[in-house]
């Protein structure tokens, strides 16, 4: 039968015959590799997801506005409905990804905490902070753009077309 061992040194697991084998610092490094490499994949996914449906919003935006979009029939008073509704999923998946980039982020400093608190007495063992940088809120106070997360700018994105769809057909049934 498996127990946990706590104590100030470490976290262990053991089996039935008391031998290690998990170590809670060995499995806490390791777990960082694995949320900073989910966060890098985390951050491909959002720009995927934000070049998908910026390219899909433009090139309705732009059929729309064209010749090519006849000024009787159904498709001219289908394509506001239809961009609007595009912008739904849209910021869905905008906020489910930037939650679950935010609370990435968050693991991973409390993982860099614990590493310079802990593990950094070892003389050894001197880790900075890998993932993130301390300097960076320094640096980016008071700067436009840079002082707000990439993330939460993104979110303005398909409210910004939702509301071009929404003046659009405004315009165009008034």
């Amino acid at each position: 039968m498996e127990t946990i061992e706590t104590n100030n040194a470490s976290t262990s697991i053991t089996n039935s015959s008391d031998k290690k084998y998990f170590n809670f610092e060995s499995w806490l490094l390791e777990e960082y590799k694995l949320v900073c490499d989910q966060y890098k994949h985390e951050d491909i996914q959002f720009l995927a997801t934000g070049s998908f449906f910026t390219t899909l919003q433009s090139g309705l935006l732009a059929f729309a506005t064209s010749s090519f979009a006849s000024k009787d029939g159904l498709l001219p008073n289908v394509v506001p409905v239809i961009g609007f509704m595009l912008c739904i999923p849209w910021i869905l998946a905008v906020l489910r990804l930037m939650h679950l980039r935010d609370f990435l982020e968050q693991r991973i400093k409390d993982i860099e905490v614990y590493i310079n608190t802990r593990m950094s007495q070892q003389e050894s063992f001197k880790v900075g902070n890998i993932r993130r940088n301390d300097g960076w809120d320094k640096f980016a106070k008071g700067k436009l753009f840079i002082s707000h997360r990439w993330s939460h700018t993104m979110v303005s994105l398909p409210c910004l077309f939702a509301a071009v769809w929404i003046l659009f057909a405004i315009l165009k049934f008034s």
